[in-house]
């Protein structure tokens, strides 16, 4: 599978077949919102979840772009945010232009999203030691609690795993 654009918007994904046998594209937002929909994984902040929801709507629309929908957008808090978000901090200079290889917007959004996933499930292991040293007392939930922890570990070794990364225990 290749990147393509189409109207405007990067398909990181293109003719996928699902499980009904159906062939599918994704493109970024839609992609988000697909796999963080399967866990029921929500962005903490409600501003986050309106504009990837916009995105996704907005998705396949002829002559729709992302960012100046979103900076012109009529809700001045995600126009705001949209233009904080399209800044290039870290822009190159004149000789040093990266140039986007085939495959690398999809590598980086699926790393992103499971980057993401890491750091829920890295504050899920803080809430539950924290509510083991609350129920100190009642030894069946402290055991449920124990259990469900290292649910939770082995999930957080297997996503650093496909993140390359070492977990230190």
């Amino acid at each position: 599978m290749r990147e393509i654009v189409r109207h405007g918007e990067e398909v990181i994904y293109d003719n996928v077949e699902t499980d009904d046998g159906q062939i599918i594209s994704f493109t970024v937002a839609q992609y988000v919102d697909f796999d963080l929909g399967q866990d029921g994984i929500l962005f903490s902040h409600p501003l986050y979840n309106q504009i990837l929801a916009e995105a996704v709507e907005h998705s396949g629309q002829e002559g729709w772009h992302a960012e100046s929908y979103f900076t012109n957008h009529p809700d001045i808090e995600v126009s705001q945010l949209a233009a904080r978000l399209a800044i290039d901090r870290h822009q190159l200079g004149g000789r040093f232009v990266m140039q986007p290889r085939e495959g690398s917007l999809r590598q980086r959004v699926v790393h992103l999203v499971m980057d993401l996933r890491m750091d829920i499930v890295e504050q899920r292991l803080k809430e539950i030691q924290t509510a083991m040293r609350q129920a100190s007392t009642d030894m069946n939930h402290v055991m449920k609690l124990m259990q469900e922890y290292k649910d939770t570990q082995e999930l957080r070794n297997m996503l650093a795993k496909k993140l390359g990364s070492d977990v230190v225990v």
